[in-house]
């Protein structure tokens, strides 16, 4: 388990090599962080834009077939699709 200082410490590294502005982030979820464009795993280079997030894609299924994917990070991207998908109907809506 990660506690806190870890998780800062894990986020900034992964905003310093990733992404380009802070920002952009809206909410962090340990392996998957929430931005303007959509998700982002912070533990390998995976995005998945708003775009593509349709409503009934399977996407946990998908992310199983990856080798580097835990369940940790599965239960950290069910978080962040959760909130992602909130935030994309806030934005369809506007």
């Amino acid at each position: 388990m990660t506690n806190k200082r870890e998780l800062r410490v894990l986020t900034a590294s992964f905003i310093q090599e990733y992404t380009t502005n802070p920002d952009e982030i809206l909410m962090s979820f340990d392996s998957w962080i929430v931005t303007i464009y959509g998700i982002e795993c912070t533990k390998e280079y995976y995005d998945i834009e708003y775009f593509d997030l349709g409503m009934n894609d399977d996407w946990v299924s998908h992310l199983r077939d990856k080798v580097w994917v835990t369940e940790k990070i599965i239960d950290d991207f069910n978080l962040a699709f959760n909130f992602a998908k909130k935030v994309k109907r806030a934005i369809e809506e506007y």
